[in-house]
C-alpha cells in the first residue's frame, strides 16, 4: 500500500478494534493482518474459537503465519465432514503462510475456477512457476488484473513488464 494510505489506516485500525462490534473488529482484525500488522493476532484469534468464524479468521492469520491459526487450517483440511470448498480456502490459506507442503493441492486448485485466482496468487508467493499461464489470463479480467500483475513479479522480480503493459493501461481508461 502507499505510504500514506497505510498510515492513515494505522491510524484508523486501533479505534476500529475497539469497537463493540463484532464486523467492525473482524474487519479491523483483516487490514492489520494483511498488512502484516501484529496487532492483528489477539483481535482474530478470539475468533477461532467460533465455529462459524473460524475458517475466515484463520485465513487472515495466514498472514502473519500464526501458529494457532495454521493448526486451525490444518484441521479443517484433515475434517472429513468439511466441504470441499472450506478445505480449497484453508489450503490456500496454507500456502499464503508460505506452507510448500500444500504446492500439489494448488496447483491442483488451478483448474478450479472459483479457487484457481487464489491459488495462482499463493503459488506466485511460493516461488512455483505452475502459476504463471493462469496469472497471465487474468490479466484479461480487470477484477483480476492487479493482483495478476503483481503476483506476476513476486513470482519473477526480473520479469520484464513491457508485454503486460497493455491490458493494465487499459484498466486505467475503464470504470
Amino acid at each position: 500500500l502507499p505510504q500514506c494510505r497505510f498510515s492513515a489506516l494505522s491510524r484508523l485500525v486501533p479505534h476500529r478494534v475497539g469497537s463493540g462490534r463484532r464486523d467492525v473488529k473482524l474487519e479491523a482484525g483483516r487490514r492489520l493482518a494483511q498488512l502484516g500488522d501484529a496487532k492483528a493476532a489477539p483481535i482474530l484469534q478470539s475468533y477461532l474459537e467460533v465455529s462459524q468464524l473460524r475458517l475466515g479468521a484463520a485465513e487472515q492469520l495466514a498472514y502473519l503465519k500464526d501458529a494457532k491459526a495454521l493448526a486451525a487450517l490444518d484441521a479443517i483440511r484433515g475434517d472429513a465432514k468439511t466441504s470441499r470448498d472450506e478445505q480449497s480456502r484453508a489450503t490456500i490459506a496454507l500456502g499464503v503462510a508460505g506452507r510448500k507442503d500444500v504446492i500439489p493441492d494448488l496447483q491442483a486448485l488451478l483448474k478450479d475456477s472459483h479457487f484457481n485466482a487464489f491459488a495462482a496468487s499463493a503459488l506466485a508467493q511460493l516461488g512455483d512457476p505452475t502459476a504463471r499461464a493462469v496469472l497471465a489470463e487474468q490479466l484479461a479480467v480487470p477484477s483480476l488484473r492487479v493482483e495478476a500483475a503483481r503476483a506476476l513479479r513476486r513470482l519473477d522480480p526480473g520479469l520484464d513488464p513491457v508485454p503486460l503493459l497493455s491490458e493494465l493501461v487499459a484498466s486505467l481508461a475503464s470504470n
